[in-house]
């Protein structure tokens, strides 16, 4: 009698897992069959009703059946884990990379760069130069008198 439901468990159990489509049946299926009050423990609870002499046969059929349908659940959660996974990730990787920009201008070039604007718009040109100039570039070569 034992022996038969356990059978028809098993059966069961194959056949659902068979039909699942989504993680939310698997999860009904676990709680179904693997849960505190599945079918699983009630058939353990049949167990205490069996003859002294047949119990380690019987617990011995229902351990292995327990844990092959443990084996086939947890095989069939990582399939429909794996299969959500790579449906999840839709990345292009022939698109260019984004550019992160990192600092900022400090504030006396940003201040400077606002009065060069300034001045431009006024006409006037900016250049370049060293910062230090010779007494050539200041007063000779502009026709300007030196101190004589």
């Amino acid at each position: 009698m034992l022996e038969e439901k356990i059978h028809k468990v098993n059966t069961e159990f194959g056949e659902d897992i068979l039909n699942a489509k989504s993680l939310k049946q698997l999860e009904d299926i676990r709680i179904k069959y693997l849960s505190r009050n599945g079918l699983v423990a009630k058939l353990f609870e049949e167990l205490k009703s069996v003859p002294k002499e047949d119990k380690p046969a019987f617990g011995k059929i229902l351990n292995s059946v327990r844990d092959e349908i443990s084996g086939k659940f947890n095989s069939t959660k990582t399939k429909f884990e794996s299969s959500s996974k790579e449906k999840d990730i839709d990345i292009d990787l022939s698109l260019p990379g984004v550019n992160n920009i990192i600092g900022s201008k400090h504030l006396l070039t940003q201040t400077l760069d606002e009065i060069k604007s300034i001045f431009k718009g006024m006409g006037f040109s900016v250049f370049e130069g060293p910062e230090l100039e010779s007494d050539y570039n200041n007063f000779e070569a502009l026709n300007f008198p030196a101190d004589h």
